[in-house]
Order: C-alpha cells, then sequence, then structure tokens
C-alpha cells in the first residue's frame, strides 16, 4: 500500500516537504525508481525526482502484521515551490516495482487541496 503524503507541502511549515508511506505484507524492500510531481495541464510545471533506490521497511505498524517505510520526497532543496504553491489539484506519478529486478509500476495519484484552519491554544 502506497500513500502519498503532502500534508507538509504547504506555506504553513517552515520547509515544505513530502513523503510517501509505503506499507506492506512481506518483507522485500521496495524499489522506487522516480516520482513526478505536475500540475494538471501545465508540462511546464513538472518536476521529476530520478531516485533509483531501494528502500528496505523499517519496522513494524504497530501491532499489525505490516511493515513501514517513509521515504521523503518534494522538498525546499529539490524543488521550486513557487509552481505547486496553492494549486487546486496536484499530481503525483510513481514509478516502482516491490523488488529491484521486477518490472516497474506505474501509479499517478491525484492529490486535492483540502485547507483547513487550526487553532493552537497557549499552554
Amino acid at each position: 500500500m502506497i500513500i502519498p503524503d503532502f500534508r507538509a507541502f504547504t506555506t504553513s511549515f517552515p520547509q515544505p516537504k513530502s513523503r510517501l508511506i509505503v506499507c506492506s505484507k512481506n518483507d522485500d524492500p521496495i524499489w522506487i525508481s522516480k516520482a513526478i510531481l505536475r500540475v494538471p495541464g501545465d508540462p511546464e510545471s513538472e518536476t521529476t525526482l530520478n531516485l533509483s533506490k531501494e528502500y528496505p521497511y523499517k519496522k513494524k505498524m504497530g501491532e499489525t502484521e505490516y511493515n513501514v517505510v517513509w521515504i521523503l520526497l518534494f522538498n525546499q532543496k529539490n524543488t521550486d515551490y513557487s509552481k505547486y504553491k496553492m494549486k487546486e489539484r496536484l499530481e503525483l506519478e510513481l514509478h516502482y516495482s516491490p523488488t529491484k529486478s521486477n518490472s516497474p509500476k506505474i501509479e499517478v495519484f491525484e492529490l486535492d487541496l483540502v485547507e483547513k484552519k487550526d487553532i493552537a491554544w497557549p499552554t
């Protein structure tokens, strides 16, 4: 199971960043070849990260039988955040395979902007 986590990819955080959360029942690492971020319909907005890396699972998810790994994707060091700031929808295209030797799979995630107001109380 692959879950894109773009909650911190916003100006609400001092350093916008995104990551993938990958869960699996087996212990074999996942191979991520590349990730592409774009605004739908705007080819100029595309940013490609060539990862070509194997990611072993770090730990078990609580009391479940699932293994989990968090993979850092787009951040201030590798992405011009201004292209994506406050866009209503982004697309994340992920090229991966369960193991390095398998043929790659391509999955496209549509990410919708959801704004929330958090209220922090002084403690």
